[in-house]
């Protein structure tokens, strides 16, 4: 059990910093929009909640760091065959299919954090503007009405939508076994051939997946995306879990020929 969490230590210490930063920028930058978007809303003809969001174009931001989220995850260890973390993660003497669930978890723990910043920050400006908005634009049920009309904050908190509460949970797991790395063993011994296999390796990283971040903005109460992301999760989580065991299967008997030839 203590090289699993020294496993899984690994994954989450690997990428603290760089998410930290990655959020950071993203919580600066939005709130940069969002306040642009409030200054001009006092000289504006329309001075709503929902207004203020849209001209804002945060969830421009969102998409971009998301995408920049999945990249990060990916980099941050499946694809330094060399490394230390590679050399760390041999000498734990962990399975591969072991070392890319740890992976699969600790993504999972990133991404919530992710969507959790992000709904906070929404939040946070709800409450700065009903703090500076004029008296007959605001009511007691001002944020809670924003929840259901801008687009970006009722896909990431659906509330009582409970098909957009089932996507974001498929969503958070496709998208955490989409970012975890299976480890692939590469020696000096394999020459270009090894650091081929490792470029199409790199190659593959963008995929449909970064498309998800639109399927967020689809407008509320058309649930064409939503059921479409919801069946496309389901088939993607099924296939990965059976690529896996596949790529299990094959590593050990790479494994059974290697010791026969020697």
């Amino acid at each position: 059990m203590k090289k699993h969490i020294s496993v899984f230590e690994l994954m989450v210490r690997s990428n603290f910093y760089t998410v930290l930063v990655l959020l950071t920028v993203m919580v600066g930058l939005q709130s940069g929009l969002f306040l642009f978007a409030l200054n001009r809303g006092f000289t504006g003809e329309s001075f709503g909640l929902e207004y203020i969001f849209e001209k804002s174009h945060i969830e421009l931001v969102f998409f971009g760091a998301f995408i920049a989220m999945d990249l990060l995850l990916r980099e941050s260890i499946g694809y330094d065959s060399n490394g230390k973390h590679h050399y760390t993660l041999m000498r734990l003497s962990v399975t591969r299919k072991e070392v890319y669930y740890w992976h699969f978890i600790s993504n999972v723990l990133y991404y919530l954090l992710f969507f959790t910043v992000q709904i906070l920050t929404i939040v946070m400006f709800g409450m700065i503007y009903m703090k500076y908005a004029p008296a007959e634009y605001i009511t007691g049920q001002t944020l809670f009405l924003a929840c259901y009309r801008y687009d970006l904050l009722h896909s990431l908190l659906p509330l009582g939508d409970f098909p957009y509460l089932i996507r974001n949970i498929l969503v958070l797991v496709a998208v955490s076994l989409y970012s975890a790395c299976y480890p692939k063993e590469y020696s000096s011994k394999e020459g270009k051939e090894g650091k081929t296999k490792k470029q199409k390796n790199r190659n593959n990283q963008f995929t449909p997946f970064v498309f998800i971040p639109i399927m967020f903005l689809g407008e509320f109460g058309d649930y064409f995306y939503c059921n479409f992301l919801i069946i496309f999760c389901v088939v993607y989580i099924l296939w990965k879990i059976f690529a896996i065991r596949k790529a299990e299967l094959e590593s050990r008997q790479e494994e059974t020929i290697g010791k026969a030839e020697n």
